[in-house]
């Protein structure tokens, strides 16, 4: 695994006001490779002091979604069926506008109810496997696509298919 991460200035529309949506990633990680924390090992990250969303990996399988209404974080968590180990795997956070949901392989591994509330705008870059507001979280990862939709995804054929060739890697590592 190499040793970078990214941000994308400019992309507030990664952050809607209001309505569902969704943050796709495909990833390969291993599990001696993540820290602890789960906070810690993002692999797609739009998300400041109290405001934005996050979607994270766990070490011992599985991921994490966050996202802060009204100046609160509410996250789930759900573990896979295996731990990380190097295979690509396809990993999803869905915002249904009700329901907070994160998908590992394209099951649903973990839900719950969120309250209606406000969307701080967040002014930050999106980040790849990395968060710039906080410098020690950072995943080592590799991604072969990522994805934002304005819609929450309603099952397997809403999710983002594998790449067709993941030879040209984004790599990462903290």
């Amino acid at each position: 695994m190499g040793v970078a991460s990214a941000s994308v200035e400019g992309a507030a529309v990664l952050w809607p006001d209001d309505g569902a949506f969704t943050v796709e990633v495909w990833v390969s990680a291993r599990d001696e490779a993540l820290q602890a924390e789960s906070h810690r090992n993002p692999v797609a990250s739009y998300h400041g002091m109290a405001t934005g969303w996050e979607l994270r990996l766990l070490r011992g399988g599985g991921a994490s979604f966050m996202v802060t209404i009204d100046g609160v974080h509410h996250e789930v968590e759900g573990a896979a069926e295996s731990s990380w180990a190097g295979g690509w795997t396809h990993v999803a956070g869905v915002l249904d506008g009700t329901a907070l949901r994160v998908l590992v392989g394209g099951v649903v591994v973990g839900e719950r109810m969120v309250p209606a509330g406000s969307r701080s705008s967040y002014d930050g870059p999106l980040c790849l496997a990395g968060n710039t507001t906080w410098r020690d979280r950072n995943t080592a990862c590799l991604l072969a696509a990522v994805r934002f939709v304005r819609r929450g995804a309603a099952g397997a054929g809403d999710l983002l298919p594998a790449p067709a060739a993941m030879g040209n890697n984004f790599s990462c590592s903290g």
